[in-house]
């Protein structure tokens, strides 16, 4: 049981404009509803999907009533537009499926997650400290890097506002101590 979500019939697309607003990821529990009625009574048959702009980047298996929900959690980072489509099976054999798809987007929400804070000394941004930012620091102070601004305060390790010898020292401790 869910307190939110968008509700919506087979054969149907929702359609929203995302653009300029910074969502990472799209998420939901998707499922027929259990007031459907069941496969013996001619229930949907629901397959969903997901696109981020014209790609697909989810599809359900085929979903009927008594199916346990999915959870998705997809990554719409960039996206303009994002479609929700949920199409029924044309399943020859239940041919009133396709009146009794009632498909659920439980607890469906456009997520902005938080930036993690940076890890002191690591310039590369790949999560870790280690010899990979030591040598770009040593690219930096030779001048064989560009410094960009965004790197002084993840590699300013003595906190004097500046990149030198001392920082460098520092993080190979750091480096070599871990």
């Amino acid at each position: 049981t869910f307190e939110k979500g968008i509700g919506a019939d087979a054969n149907t697309t929702l359609v929203f404009d995302v653009e300029g607003k910074n969502y990472q990821t799209f998420e939901a529990y998707i499922g027929i509803d259990t007031a459907a009625p069941d496969k013996d009574y001619g229930g949907g048959e629901s397959i969903f999907r997901i696109y981020k702009d014209d790609e697909v980047i989810f599809e359900s298996p085929v979903m009927q009533r008594d199916d346990d929900c999915i959870y998705v959690h997809e990554d719409i980072s960039g996206a303009k537009e994002i479609r929700l489509e949920v199409q029924t099976n044309d399943n020859p054999d239940n041919p009133e499926a396709r009146y009794n798809g009632w498909a659920d987007w439980a607890d469906a929400k456009f997520l902005i997650e938080e930036e993690a804070e940076p890890i002191p000394g690591d310039i590369n941004e790949d999560g870790v400290l280690d010899s990979e930012d030591v040598d770009l620091v040593k690219e930096i102070l030779l001048g064989n890097l560009e410094l960009e601004d965004s790197m002084i305060p993840v590699a300013d390790r003595n906190g004097d506002g500046k990149i030198d010898v001392r920082d460098l020292v520092l993080m190979q401790r750091e480096v070599l101590s871990a």
